[in-house]
């Protein structure tokens, strides 16, 4: 059986993928944070379908999270076609501080770069080799990388940066911080704010240094332009 660990602030998250990419699976249980942060175990079940055991990686140890299985609960068990894992980065600055973080970029601390060193630990241990890699455009993403690749002798892996991958953007509550914000929102507003998947946060000024709105030129192609600017201005089909 073929595992995959990772390690990042208190919590890693691994998940490796048994299905091919036709058939869809669900990760059952909590939405919950504790449970997201988990390690996914492929392992085949006869005819029931592809199944697996989630656990946390906390404290050194694993603890059983949560189950998963493939959509589909008739299909012979298929063979996995590729490992994805994923490794949260290790404590930053703010972390530290109790800060909203979200866009802003802040550097590792001491601790966070020795939580990206133990994940890294458990990755080799593991035998994991890696083809690729992806970060995001921030730097405590990218320092745990850089961390995690360097002791796994893998310093050659591709990297690919992309702002898909960054934080969410926390707007007004960039910079603040989270227990002063519970204080004054009530906890349950601040809980829906960090755990929602469509709540946003409050808006942030245009005032603030964290706004992230640019002054942006295009140079572009004459169709291409006129798709954008349908879709920019609504204009009508006709």
């Amino acid at each position: 059986m073929t595992t995959a660990i990772a390690r990042g602030l208190a919590l890693g998250l691994a998940l490796m993928l048994a299905v091919p990419p036709s058939q869809g699976f669900v990760l059952k249980g909590s939405s919950s944070r504790s449970n997201t942060r988990a390690m996914a175990r492929s392992r085949g079940k006869g005819n029931s379908g592809v199944r697996g055991l989630a656990v946390m990686v906390e404290g050194g140890s694993l603890n059983p999270s949560s189950s998963w299985s493939s959509s589909s609960s008739s299909s012979p068990s298929p063979t996995p076609h590729a490992t994805v894992v994923f490794l949260r980065h290790g404590q930053s600055v703010w972390n530290e501080a109790s800060l909203f973080t979200g866009w802003a970029d802040v550097e590792l601390t001491t601790l966070g770069k020795n939580e990206a060193a133990k994940g890294a630990t458990e990755m080799w241990k593991e035998g994991l080799e890696f083809d690729v890699a992806y970060t995001s455009l921030l730097t405590r993403a990218q320092q745990t990388l850089d961390i995690a690749l360097t002791i796994m002798g893998q310093e050659d892996t591709p990297v690919n940066k992309d702002w898909r991958l960054n934080e969410r953007m926390y707007g007004g509550l960039t910079a603040l911080n989270k227990k002063e914000t519970a204080a004054k929102y009530g906890a349950d507003q601040v809980k829906e704010w960090r755990r929602s998947y469509d709540t946003p946060p409050p808006p942030v000024d245009k005032t603030s240094d964290y706004w992230p709105g640019k002054t942006v030129l295009v140079a572009a192609h004459g169709k291409n332009i006129r798709r954008m600017l349908k879709v920019v201005d609504d204009i009508a089909d006709d």
